[in-house]
């Protein structure tokens, strides 16, 4: 963790300038980092990322919001649930596990419908660790 907030400010502003890079690659990298740095200033920048062309990127947004957001990240996250890639679906479930928020739950079980098989199984692991009840059925 950077400690001296001039410091952190400017790798905050580099990895946001890399949340706009051709490269998808970059981009998938800054938002990754700029989760584990954990600023809330950089959330619009984040909620920008889960809308990027490229899925990976769109993976690394998501658990990103999920770790700095919190449940301010939810209802972007729930509309993103909805993704057509199947692997950001599935990254998108244990994104809004990561908040632990009540809320989540309807989600998680409607995810256990879902055509693609890594998405219902990131689904049961995460109402299973939850220790969702009504999930028994």
């Amino acid at each position: 963790m950077i400690h001296n907030p001039s410091h952190q400010q400017l790798v905050i502003d580099t990895l946001s300038t890399n949340l706009q890079d051709p490269i998808p690659a970059i981009r998938a990298k800054a938002a990754q980092a700029l989760g584990q740095i954990g600023n809330t200033t950089i959330l619009p920048q984040l909620l920008t990322a889960l809308q990027d062309p490229e899925p990976n990127v769109r993976q690394q947004a998501a658990i990103a919001l999920a770790h700095i957001g919190q449940e301010t990240a939810l209802p972007a996250l729930f509309q993103a649930s909805h993704d057509p890639e199947p692997n950001v679906r599935a990254s998108i479930i244990q994104a809004i596990t990561i908040t632990g928020h009540p809320s989540i739950i309807p989600t998680l079980l409607n995810a256990l419908q879902d055509a693609a098989p890594n998405v219902r199984s990131s689904s049961i692991q995460s109402l299973g660790h939850l220790g969702t009840i009504t999930a028994i059925p």
